[in-house]
């Protein structure tokens, strides 16, 4: 399938299921029974209208989502990848997680305003209210995000199977494993009855190390060696890029467990789990990897040298057997 075309379905698709859920939401203005949150007002003894919580608040929820679908996935992540105006679509990406936060959390003052008697006073109440929006904003832009990240990968694969299959087929090898190793490791600390933070860091952090060690032995290592950079350069590549990932993983561990803690103590592991385990063994694997690829190509730049040599000397003796033979026949022939 051409790129273009997917691009195509995607935005079909999307549109499609965005006046979908418009046209579900409006044609159950007067159905107050389908939408839970009645119950939640009715049992708060608050007066509920459709249209002011539950209706608006929910066209504008999915309004969001769809603009920043199209956004992400047709405009910012594209020019990320292609290292374009990098700053710009940077800002812009920072730009739709603020609007977004703000968007959501003023939502759910509408549609879950029940919840806010479940705090001492209003302020704490409004505090975690936008708290979650800002939470659901960044979720949803690191799915979105991830999944044009997903395809891209995918993209490259394909593109590149023919050209360097090898290559390819050691990286899915290597993304199995590592798989398979954070899943081991996951099967450990729940047969252990371990603390569920434990779970969600180990997830988070041994996901990103993937991340981090399939980009720095297929990309990141090989443009650095191009370039001769040192190891210490490729440290604080690494450093910067685990910061950029910190604050996302932190705010994705407070959905699973609603503790600001939380995110301190994913940063905690993240860090040291980059720079002390994941750049070194990178670098070691690629630089172990590469000197293996040096050493058969000096073993195959050898063999074709003997092969070269083998195929001269028998150039020589060629017409050398060719004359001999000719000499006896002729011999063979004035005896007779």
């Amino acid at each position: 399938m051409d790129f273009k075309d997917l691009r195509k379905i995607e935005f079909w698709v999307s549109t499609a299921l965005y006046i979908l859920v418009v046209i579900l939401l409006i044609s159950g203005a007067d159905a107050r029974i389908r939408n839970e949150n009645y119950y939640y007002f009715l049992n708060e003894k608050l007066e509920y209208s459709y249209f002011s919580n539950y209706l608006v608040p929910e066209l504008f929820r999915f309004s969001i989502l769809y603009l920043s679908f199209l956004a992400i996935n047709f405009c910012i992540m594209p020019a990320l990848l292609k290292k374009q105006n990098v700053i710009a679509n940077s800002f812009l990406l920072g730009g739709l997680f603020l609007i977004g936060g703000l968007i959501f959390s003023v939502c759910k003052t509408y549609s879950e305003a029940y919840t806010l008697f479940d705090y001492s006073d209003l302020q704490h109440a409004y505090n975690r209210v936008f708290f979650k929006g800002y939470v659901y904003s960044m979720w949803s832009i690191v799915i979105m995000c991830a999944y044009s990240l997903v395809k891209a990968f995918l993209g490259y694969l394909s593109e590149h199977k023919g050209k360097n299959a090898d290559e390819t087929v050691q990286m899915k090898v290597d993304i199995g494993f590592g798989l398979a190793f954070w899943f081991v490791g996951l099967l450990l600390w729940i047969s252990s009855s371990s603390a569920i933070e434990l779970s969600v860091c180990w997830t988070l952090v041994i996901f990103s190390a993937i991340g981090i060690v399939i980009y720095s032995i297929y990309t990141l290592l090989p443009q650095n060696s191009a370039k001769e950079k040192p190891f210490k350069v490729y440290f604080w590549q690494v450093f910067f890029i685990s910061i950029l990932l910190a604050v996302p993983l932190g705010l994705i561990s407070t959905l699973f467990i609603w503790r600001l803690e939380m995110f301190f103590i994913v940063f905690a592991f993240h860090m040291p789990t980059q720079l002390i385990i994941s750049a070194p063994l990178s670098w070691f694997i690629y630089k172990k990897r590469l000197a293996n690829r040096t050493e058969i190509r000096t073993l195959k730049t050898e063999l074709g040298k003997s092969d070269a040599n083998l195929s001269f000397l028998q150039s020589q003796i060629n017409p050398h057997f060719l004359f001999n033979a000719l000499n006896t026949l002729f011999g063979t022939a004035l005896q007779e």
